[in-house]
């Protein structure tokens, strides 16, 4: 039932889409009422049985037109409402029963208020003068000899008769005429904020496409320039005869290298606000095995249902990360051994929207003396600025980090 009172015929303007579903629904209820009123009119009242036939095809006739046409959906209705209108006359000029005169004044009526709202205020004032007219020449001229009371009204009565109805239909017009103006100003007044909001909106789009590409140049010039610096730490650590004084410079480079990397994901991608995070340690390790020499030798897994992470806290975690990973390959691994060193990663959400949590495992052996390096006192300060803590477990498995951030 719900599929056949709303069609699946759409309009642009949301007002042509309300008067075609008004016209569609009115054809389906009439088909619905008039069939069983023609049915049952083949054995009760023959003589109006063809009356109900042509009004139950015209209605599917319009039916079937508004499907196949349904932006003729004005002219259709024009059509129909101008043959109940021409059909409520003659029944009002042929038959002298009082109440089918009631009953054609209905229809007509409906005719003026259905063509106001489908069809417009001039057809709907065209229609509301024709009524008052037909039935000021009906008062004045035509009075069927069964009309008795007609017959027995004076001039004056006549004349107060007509001016009775023709106040009421004013009324009805002026009603109508009133609430299409008022429909007609709130319709204006919604499309020009719309088309207000519609241009700011553009604006502020436009404006803020601009400042992304402006961000992500200042990101991308910022990558540039720490990849500038990288390239100078490793010019001048090639220059060292210490190993020591190496070590601590790629350490330095390492660092460096992962705020590099920062920079770069965000000028790559649309948002400015966050980061992927598992695409970002995927990286981060991906880059830093590269530059150990290492990443044959290592497999890693990155584990995240924290899908991202602010800017501002994304530096600092990607620090403790490097912190971790450094710490695992010069403390945790012997390389000079054969076999299986594994790094895991899992993230997951905390109780509260900032809260979040880092499992960071190698399964390596940590050597002694390491407590108090520089790489975990760097860990410690990245964890405060993070609103963290943390523990450190050893045990046959490897090293456990356990982190908790936000709290």
């Amino acid at each position: 039932m719900m599929k056949i009172l709303n069609p699946n015929i759409s309009f642009d303007d949301y007002r042509e889409q309300a008067k075609f579903l008004f016209i569609w629904r009115l054809m389906v209820f009439s088909i619905m009422l008039t069939t069983p009123f023609t049915v049952s009119h083949i054995f009760i009242a023959q003589d109006q049985f063809l009356y109900f036939l042509i009004s139950l095809i015209s209605d599917i006739l319009i039916i079937y037109f508004l499907w196949k046409r349904p932006e003729k959906y004005r002219l259709i209705t024009l059509l129909f409402f101008s043959s109940v209108f021409l059909i409520a006359v003659q029944f009002m000029f042929t038959l002298g029963n009082p109440e089918l005169n009631v009953q054609a004044f209905i229809w007509m009526m409906m005719v003026v208020i259905c063509t106001y709202f489908t069809a417009g205020s001039f057809w709907g004032t065209l229609y509301l003068v024709l009524t008052a007219t037909a039935f000021s020449i009906y008062y004045f001229t035509y009075t069927p000899i069964e009309y008795v009371g007609i017959q027995q009204m004076s001039l004056f009565d006549k004349l107060t008769s007509i001016a009775q109805i023709s106040l009421g239909l004013s009324i009805i017009g002026y009603t109508m005429f009133s609430y299409h103006s008022v429909n007609t100003h709130a319709f204006k007044e919604a499309r020009d904020a719309y088309l207000k909001l519609k241009e700011e909106n553009e604006r502020v789009e436009k404006k803020n496409n601009e400042n992304i590409i402006l961000l992500q140049e200042v990101h991308h010039r910022v990558k540039n320039n720490l990849q500038v610096i990288i390239s100078l730490l490793r010019i001048q650590s090639s220059e060292f005869k210490s190993q020591e004084a190496k070590i601590a410079f790629q350490d330095t480079i390492n660092r460096v290298l992962s705020m590099s990397l920062i920079h770069q994901k965000i000028y790559q991608k649309e948002s400015m606000v966050d980061i992927d995070l598992e695409d970002y340690l995927k990286t981060l390790l991906a880059d830093l095995l590269q530059v150990s020499g290492e990443q044959s030798k290592v497999r890693y897994e990155v584990h995240s249902d924290f899908k991202s992470i602010d800017i501002d806290k994304m530096v600092p975690f990607g620090l403790i990360v490097n912190e971790l990973l450094s710490n695992s390959l010069k403390h945790a691994f012997n390389f000079s051994l054969e076999g299986d060193y594994r790094i895991v990663i899992d993230i997951k959400k905390g109780s509260g929207p900032e809260y979040f949590s880092l499992n960071y495992l190698d399964n390596g052996v940590w050597k002694e003396g390491t407590d108090k390096s520089f790489g975990l006192q760097l860990i410690d300060i990245f964890t405060e600025q993070l609103n963290g803590k943390y523990r450190r477990v050893i045990n046959e498995k490897g090293t456990q980090y356990e982190f908790e951030f936000g709290e």
